[in-house]
């Protein structure tokens, strides 16, 4: 009896790993990011796992015909294979502090520090119009500093309204001792200068509608190391592990911010 309670047991648990893998393989074989990542060999998959974040906002860009996607910091260029894979049509667009070489046709690659502002500019005035960018990745340094330059000049100058950008490696705000290609990481949990504390901030400022004035000039101190225009610009953050995805605002959300922000909150008497 008890044997046959045992193998009874084990029967039963072999068959539930077994729907358990089948669900799990079934989802990712539904995801053509992770394929098309797998047979690119880039770490966004097989480290980092984005592809858990990334496909259902990208998506709507593979047949696009005319656009751009502009990644910072290309390597071995194994996210470059994967995105001239992904997207059909999009002209990719890289930069890198090494000089890099790729033949492709529909690859441009433009040598330059994301450190440094007059870099960023430069490429940004050698960026073709004909292919306007709708997305842009940042695996560059990975320096929470370098993150929030870049970002707070390509989100305004460079991505279209409606893009995405993400914002990959943040794992170094969370570093309060460390060197990375040359680069010196001293922030850790909480830090002033943390990129996830700044965009855990970006949050409230988003929601500033709801936030008394005494409190809302705090708030503008606090994130005042983004432009005005850079914050006002966007739509939505979106927090994953190890990246931060921010949508940029469609046309119709710059037209009607100020109907949407109107300070006279109707519930104002609650937040006072």
């Amino acid at each position: 009896m008890k044997d046959t309670f045992i193998i009874i047991f084990v029967i039963l648990l072999v068959f539930v790993i077994y729907k358990v893998n089948k669900r799990f393989n079934e989802k990712i074989n539904n995801n053509i990011l992770y394929d098309l990542g797998t047979i690119a060999n880039t770490d966004k998959i097989y480290t980092h796992g984005y592809h858990r974040f990334y496909e259902r906002v990208i998506n709507k860009y593979r047949d696009d015909k005319n656009i751009g996607i502009l990644e910072i910091g290309v390597q071995g260029q194994e996210s470059i294979n994967l995105w001239l894979s992904y997207f059909n049509y999009a002209h990719v667009y890289g930069i890198d502090i090494d000089d890099k070489e790729n033949n492709n046709s529909r690859v441009t690659i433009f040598k330059g520090d994301q450190s440094k502002l007059s870099d960023l500019q430069d490429i940004a005035s050698k960026l073709n119009p004909d292919h306007p960018i709708m997305l842009i990745i940042d695996d560059g340094s990975h320096i929470p500093d370098h993150q929030l330059l870049t970002f707070d000049f390509l989100f305004d100058n460079v991505l279209q309204n409606g893009g995405v950008y993400i914002i990959e490696d943040i794992e170094l705000s969370y570093w309060k001792d460390g060197t990375l290609y040359g680069n010196s990481a001293n922030y850790g949990w909480k830090h002033k200068k943390s990129l996830v504390e700044i965009f855990k901030w970006l949050i409230d400022f988003i929601n500033r509608k709801y936030i008394n004035d005494v409190d809302k000039n705090e708030l503008n101190s606090i994130t005042n190391v983004l432009s005005d225009k850079t914050k006002n610009a966007i739509s939505s953050i979106t927090f994953g592990q190890n990246c931060i995805i921010i949508h940029k605002k469609e046309t119709y959300e710059f037209d009607m911010q100020n109907e949407y922000n109107n300070l006279n909150y109707r519930y104002s008497s609650f937040i006072n």
